[in-house]
């Protein structure tokens, strides 16, 4: 019989340091804004992505591209993201919920279910994949 020998932990997977660092980046969403959690947490080869079927969606890189991305993504709406919940998923951080806002535009609220994806190297966020449903925030987009 061949003893039971557990895996080691993977040392390029994520760790309790990145889930610290993803929650600490949603606090500061909640108070300083995209623009000052991109500043002190985003690796200069970041890569964000949201789909392309929103007017602000697409793939943005480098901490240039980022601010792009977060500034038409704030001109937009006036949102909030609402975690239910955090975890790690290989060498990822996941974050699953709802985003709840405003339309600037059209004043039309919205409430969509989101899941985040976040990678981590060195202590900064490498990639960030948004996947949103869309429907209920193109429907508050319509100004007809």
């Amino acid at each position: 019989m061949t003893p039971h020998v557990s895996p080691q932990p993977d040392p390029s997977g994520p760790t309790d340091l990145d889930l610290d660092l993803v929650r600490r980046i949603y606090a500061m969403l909640g108070s300083a804004g995209a623009a000052a959690a991109g500043a002190t947490t985003a690796h200069p080869d970041i890569s964000v992505y949201q789909s392309e079927q929103l007017p602000w969606g697409g793939r943005y890189t480098g901490r240039e591209g980022f601010q792009r991305f977060a500034q038409a993504l704030g001109s937009a709406l006036d949102s909030r993201v609402e975690i239910e919940e955090l975890y790690q998923a290989g060498d990822r951080v996941v974050q699953s919920g709802r985003a709840r806002g405003v339309v600037r535009a059209t004043g039309k609220p919205f409430e969509a279910r989101e899941v985040h994806v976040w990678q981590i190297r060195d202590g900064l966020v490498i990639s960030l994949d948004m996947y949103v449903e869309t429907e209920p925030i193109l429907e508050a987009l319509r100004t007809d």
